[in-house]
């Protein structure tokens, strides 16, 4: 989409990933905002995250919100608003999204066009309202893979190694790179809702029910 631009952390010159988003990747958009628009629309800018910006980064994009340009959107996506610069915060309107609940990640799985496997109060809930998340858990059999892992954890402290290493060999088979990495999320997911468990008392609320509680109070 040519009236589209998105900025993120970008390779250096040996091919490796940066740290940060630094000002050459800002000023990049002198000339994106210098082109010509062919259909007279506007022009969005995502910054995705803001958070990754060096100090020389975020002093280029304060100039431009200090003078944007005409017909141009740019959306500063953070999840730690509180560390970017004072200046540019108070340049920026404020928009606070929050996770799905179960009744909307149903819509929205729908509206995908993929063939959903799974209770999608499951998936929101392991997924923390994440789309994208919940249809990789559901293209990936993340649902069984993790309904497999609480069942191993209830054999404890004495662990069914058999069933621990049949898991771990699915997982780590030639070209199941995605599995693996599915698996690892799931056993950290897993320890965090256990700890949490442990420290309220009471199992994770999901997304519905915290929201519901939010309201009431």
């Amino acid at each position: 989409e040519p009236g589209l631009a998105a900025i993120s952390r970008s390779y250096n010159d040996k091919g490796k990933l940066r740290d940060q988003i630094v000002v050459d990747d800002i000023r990049k958009l002198n000339r994106f905002f210098g082109l010509s628009s062919t259909d007279g629309g506007r022009r969005v800018v995502i910054v995705d995250a803001a958070d990754d910006m060096n100090t020389s980064a975020a002093n280029a994009l304060l100039k431009m919100l200090e003078e944007p340009p005409a017909r141009a959107i740019i959306l500063l996506i953070s999840h730690r608003p509180s560390g970017l610069l004072p200046t540019i915060r108070s340049r920026c309107r404020t928009l606070r999204l929050g996770t799905l609940d179960p009744d909307q990640m149903a819509q929205a799985l729908a509206q995908s066009g993929v063939d959903i496997q799974g209770d999608p109060a499951a998936l929101a809930a392991l997924s923390g309202g994440s789309v994208g998340g919940a249809l990789s858990l559901s293209l990936m059999g993340g649902l069984a893979m993790y309904g497999e892992l609480v069942a191993l954890l209830d054999t404890m402290p004495r662990l069914d190694r058999a069933r621990a290493l049949k898991l771990a060999e699915a997982a780590a088979a030639r070209g199941a790179e995605e599995k693996l990495s599915l698996l690892f999320t799931l056993v950290d997911l897993l320890m965090l809702r256990l700890a949490r468990t442990g420290a309220l008392g009471r199992p994770p609320e999901t997304a519905a029910a915290q929201n519901e509680a939010a309201v009431l109070t």
